[in-house]
């Protein structure tokens, strides 16, 4: 999972004379060029809405199967009457925020802060907000996109409680913290790797490691030393000295270091296993720090580690043996977890290792090669029930009822009800079974979301609709609301119950830049408070499906209907105003177009001027009047637009080609809102007409072919220069096909061989 991280600067020297290192920023990676818009996103499908505390408190609104696995843990967790503590809850936002992007989740930016602030401090000077330190160093000579952590948060504590100490004991200008703090920015010099030199093609050179204390030094001081030596050594990827030096430490009965060292003995190894190698894991460097951190394990004197000695042994457990570590941590997850951070994050990675997939990214099927692992994973309930349900084979069905009549609870009854079509012999039980979940329980919703489903596939269409309802009643989460509304939507009885379910607000504004569907700004949106039971809210918005409908399945008399509706949001009708007059137009339905003109005047009054022009005019003059106004608006086309609208005013050109209109898409979805009630030869009409509108090409192409033939017959009108100027202007900003160079052409060579001079044509110097 990628993250984000702070980028670091050089380390300023203070009053003190200190060794000069430069501490690198580690490189992102670059988006491709743009422009990327922004899109509606009306239901998440690979987490739960924002803020992430309300899931993690248990209100699980809709749980789907594409969830990503870390959501799924948790769901598990509250299905089977397991809540997390408060400390869990804690950790596991902490979790989902690092993989959503979220360095500071760690706590690393502020672990570095406090060491570089009390260092300005140590010496009374102000801290300056420029200075900073990266922690991160990539794994490969030149592999900026696979960063580890090199120096953790207790590294940079652990320095500013020893900074602290020296100073009390010491004082801040004596010669002792001076040298202990020059020798620190030695070791802390090495957290990021020096910065690749693309010129020469060679990594520039490791800065220099602490020199060693002067033979007269005291104990303290070259106790001190050999620490920081041996450390620096581990930061700058020397692993087998650095456990050498860490191993004489730890031989040291009187170094305040001697526990420390002993453990950093097997993270030398550790590392040397995972990050010190091309070629995968060094097996035999891990079986050694196996054996180094039971052998600690075993310790008393070691008792004061145990946590971390723990954490690394799972480290190197899942890595050596899946499987076994697989099934510990899951059962101290399942349980309830003190440890859940790091738990989950070792039991996350076998899971993303054993099905090969990123656990961020949605997969229908997922096998395992290994045998041993696989029947594991089979065999311990969480595991089996998280694979089971995020399955969409054949088999999972029957394995999931197969495991619901062992267990006869929530968590298997969801996962089998996810899969249910309604065709199944047990479907009525099941169906039952659903029915009975209270409305107290973290499964009501999902529970009634299957039933309708299910209840939908068998045509019981009012049992559904009233299953829905009761869902809805349930939760105000974003994606759970609009999920239900979506199958409401699809069992609408009429234009206006269509209309009104077609308008709903997203759960969030993404970027198509973005590889994740989740907003930009989702770290402010994870932070915010109640505003309808704590979920943000957007205005609203037509969703796709709805745009769909209202686009390629209302002919043009229910078009009109449907922009005339009341039910259709203020601030959107508008833009249905100007879809059945552009449409109208298209379809010389000037019965029509004289009802869309009163909308558009209704809600664009800035076009009255064009429209009573328009409804004035002369039968020859008609389409050519209604050409020029939609070629003067280019936010003009003859659909509605579903999600996030043209962000470019109405009558101005967007920079990036969002002008007029391409041929509409057929849709190839045999379902569709409106199927209940529109009319067979409603939708005949509709294919029809779609098909006479796209039979003009592009926007272009159509008002192109408009002008140009009334030109040619009134050269008089005032209107025409500029109409042609427009006509090449749309050809190179609007959208093309093999048509548009040829109309492109004829408007150029109209306005310059019969408007010389005329303002218009200077401003056409240019055909496309």
């Amino acid at each position: 999972m990628a993250f984000k991280v702070k980028r670091s600067g050089f380390l300023k020297s203070t009053v003190l004379t200190l060794l000069a290192c430069t501490l690198t920023s580690g490189m992102q990676p670059a988006l491709a060029c743009g422009p990327f818009y922004d899109e509606a996103l009306f239901s998440a499908t690979l987490h739960p809405d924002l803020p992430f505390r309300l899931y993690a408190e248990g209100n699980l609104a809709l749980v789907e199967p594409t969830f990503a696995r870390s959501y799924l843990v948790v769901a598990y967790r509250y299905l089977n009457d397991k809540p997390l503590s408060a400390a869990e809850r804690e950790q596991i936002l902490n979790f989902w925020r690092f993989r959503l992007g979220d360095a500071s989740s760690s706590d690393s930016d502020s672990a570095v802060d406090l060491w570089l602030s009390t260092r300005k401090k140590t010496f009374g000077l102000k801290a300056d907000s420029s200075e900073s330190l990266y922690p991160y160093r990539s794994a490969g000579s030149n592999d900026d996109y696979s960063p580890y952590l090199n120096c953790n948060d207790d590294a940079f504590k652990q320095a500013v409680k020893t900074l602290q100490e020296k100073v009390a004991k010491y004082g801040a200008g004596s010669a002792a913290v001076k040298e202990w703090l020059s020798a620190q920015d030695s070791v802390f010099c090495h957290c990021g790797a020096p910065q690749y030199d693309y010129k020469l093609k060679a990594q520039g050179k490791e800065p220099p490691l602490p020199s060693p204390a002067p033979a007269n030094a005291s104990e303290e001081v070259k106790r001190d030393r050999a620490y920081q030596i041996a450390a620096a050594n581990f930061y700058a990827k020397n692993f087998d000295e650095a456990a050498k030096q860490f191993a004489a430490i730890a031989l040291d009965g009187d170094s305040p270091y001697q526990k420390v060292s002993a453990y950093l003995v097997a993270r030398c190894l550790i590392r040397k296993a995972t990050v010190s190698t091309s070629k995968g894991i060094d097996q035999v460097a891990l079986l050694a720090a196996h054996s180094k951190l039971l052998e600690l394990q075993a310790d008393p004197n070691m008792a004061s580690m145990k946590e971390g000695i723990e954490g690394l042994l799972n480290f190197v457990g899942l890595r050596l043996d899946p499987a076994t570590t697989l099934v510990q941590l899951s059962k101290k997850i399942a349980a309830g977890d003190n440890s859940l951070y790091q738990d989950m994050d070792g039991y996350i990675y076998i899971l993303d290792s054993a099905f090969k997939e990123d656990s961020e990214e949605a997969s229908e099927t997922h096998t395992v090669d290994d045998a041993k692992l696989a029947a594991a994973m089979h065999g311990d309930d969480m595991t089996d029930w998280i694979w089971t349900f995020s399955n969409s084979d054949k088999a999972s069905i029957e394995h999931a009822h197969s495991r619901y009549q062992e267990k006869k609870n929530l968590a298997w009854l969801l996962c089998v009800g996810s899969k249910l079509t309604g065709k199944e012999p047990y479907a009525g039980e099941i169906l039952e079974a659903l029915a009975k979940v209270e409305k107290s329980s973290p499964a009501y919703v999902t529970a009634n979301s299957q039933r309708a489903r299910v209840l939908s596939a068998q045509g019981h269409n009012d049992q559904a609709v009233a299953a829905i309802d009761s869902a809805l009643a349930a939760t105000k989460a974003p994606s759970a609301m609009n999920a239900l509304n979506l199958q409401k939507l699809m069992l609408a009885k009429s234009l206006e119950q269509m209309i009104t379910l077609s308008y709903r607000s997203p759960a969030m504004i993404v970027s198509d830049a973005e590889s994740h569907d989740l907003s930009e700004q989702w770290q402010k949106l994870d932070q915010k408070k109640s505003e309808v039971q704590g979920y943000p809210t957007l205005p609203s918005m037509l969703r796709p499906e709805g745009a769909v409908a209202i686009n390629q399945k209302l002919p043009l008399s229910l078009f009109l209907q449907a922009a005339q509706s009341q039910q259709v949001p203020a601030a959107l009708r508008k833009d249905i105003a100007q879809a059945v007059f552009c449409r109208s137009i298209l379809l010389h339905d000037q019965a029509s177009s004289a009802k869309a003109s009163v909308l558009l005047k209704q809600y664009m009054p800035a076009l009255a001027g064009l429209l009573a022009r328009y409804d004035a005019a002369a039968a020859d003059s008609k389409e050519f009047s209604a050409a020029y106004l939609l070629l003067k608006n280019p936010g003009s086309r003859p659909y509605v637009t579903a999600g996030v609208a043209r962000t470019t005013e109405f009558g101005k050109i967007d920079d990036y080609q969002d002008n007029w209109w391409s041929p509409i898409e057929a849709d190839k979805e045999a379902k569709f809102a409106g199927q209940q009630f529109l009319k067979a030869a409603e939708l005949t009409k509709a294919k029809a007409e779609i098909a006479a509108i796209n039979a003009y090409g592009t926007g272009p192409d159509y008002l192109g072919k408009v002008v140009i033939d009334y030109a040619r017959k009134h050269l008089s009108d005032p209107r025409v220069p500029e109409a042609l100027h427009l006509i090449v202007r749309a050809t190179k900003l609007g959208a093309t096909d093999e048509k548009t160079s040829a109309i492109s052409k004829q408007a150029f060579q109209i306005l310059h061989q019969n408007y010389k001079g005329n303002p218009w044509t200077v401003k056409t110097p240019y055909y496309y």
